[in-house]
């Protein structure tokens, strides 16, 4: 897109130098200009057609944007949920190993309490 801007550019005035020219050697530059007018107007539109797409590309980068903004969003959610949830599954850890402990030391008076039974 850029280029055709760059070649619409040079192509005006190249026909601005043109109409110059002529107004120096004293001629009117009736038909010069209507060259470098058309020349002028092929300029203008090549930029309204850059415009357009710079406007496209902003508005596909800013669509990203949300959608990535979105994304961090339920990512960082789903990283609390999943901390909430460690911290769930910690509590009942350490239940259950105090459990287990407590069962341990349950099973080990009961074993020592049959070895003081028996002759």
């Amino acid at each position: 897109m850029n280029t055709k801007t760059e070649e619409t550019k040079h192509t005006m005035y190249q026909y601005l130098e043109g109409v110059k020219k002529t107004i120096k050697k004293g001629f009117s530059p009736r038909a010069k200009m209507s060259d470098f007018e058309s020349a002028l107007e092929e300029h203008l539109e090549a930029l309204r057609q850059e415009q357009i797409f710079s406007r496209a590309q902003l508005m596909n980068c800013r669509q990203a944007n949300t959608d990535l903004q979105l994304r961090i969003h339920s990512l960082e959610h789903a990283a609390f949920v999943n901390g909430q949830a460690n911290l769930a599954a910690g509590d009942q850890l350490r239940e259950a190993q105090a459990l287990i402990q407590s069962q341990r030391q349950a099973i080990a008076d009961m074993y020592m309490a049959s070895r003081a039974v028996r002759p």
